[in-house]
């Protein structure tokens, strides 16, 4: 525990900044590199989020984002997270308002991988029908029971209030009418549509050879 006499001198406190570059393929890369420790965290952004659902088809992104993590390149959801935990690492994919973004974390002596497996996610999905109904039915069920916890229902409540009038008032999904709506079509044709290099933004950081890395980026994406 600090002292009653310790201070701290904010001035001296600097949030590190990337070097951010776009490579020929129009995808912008943010370069944290940083040798401190051997690992690497790599993000990647699609800039269209929830807010930009099609009309009428609230829950598209949101399902879009749950699918990614059903199995990419031909290979199994329970395959594929047995190759990242097979590595010591952990990956994600997630949608807010904003985006979707898919993440890896793990040893930088495996950075090659974690990127080819952040490739397949993003450019290869499976989109497999029976993993479509089951998340959509998933999605519809936690919706339904949004009034079970009065914890949930406060938090839904408030975030409308303080978010009322603005495009992030509506949330993942407003309505589960109109996800019963949503196709997996609709997912695919997102896709296609959104999950191009100049709607995305690679994140990098930790240690890394970039100039080798870079080049591993390239011919991935």
């Amino acid at each position: 525990r600090p002292s009653a006499h310790a201070t701290t001198d904010l001035t001296k406190f600097r949030l590190p900044m990337p070097e951010v570059e776009k490579l020929p393929n129009g995808l912008t890369v943010a370069w944290f590199v940083d040798d401190k420790l051997p690992v690497i965290d790599l993000a990647l952004l699609e800039q269209t989020g929830t807010r930009s659902d099609p009309k009428g088809k609230s829950g598209t992104v949101e399902m879009t984002a749950r699918l990614l993590e059903r199995g990419a390149h031909g290979i199994s959801a329970e395959n594929m997270a047995h190759r990242v935990e097979s590595l010591g690492a952990s990956g994600f994919a997630s949608a807010d308002e904003e985006g979707i973004t898919v993440g890896m974390h793990g040893l930088s002596q495996d950075a090659d991988s974690l990127l080819e497996m952040v490739a397949w996610i993003v450019r290869e999905p499976n989109f497999l029908a029976s993993e479509f109904r089951r998340d959509r039915t998933q999605l519809a069920d936690s919706w339904r029971h949004l009034t079970d916890s009065a914890d949930t229902v406060a938090g839904y409540v408030f975030g409308k209030l303080v978010l009322n009038g603005t495009v992030y008032a509506r949330g993942a999904l407003d309505d589960a009418r109109k996800l019963s709506r949503v196709k997996l079509e609709d997912v695919r044709a997102f896709h296609r549509a959104n999950f191009v290099p100049s709607n995305s933004v690679l994140v990098v950081v930790g240690r890394v050879d970039r100039p080798a890395f870079r080049n591993r980026i390239i011919s991935l994406f």
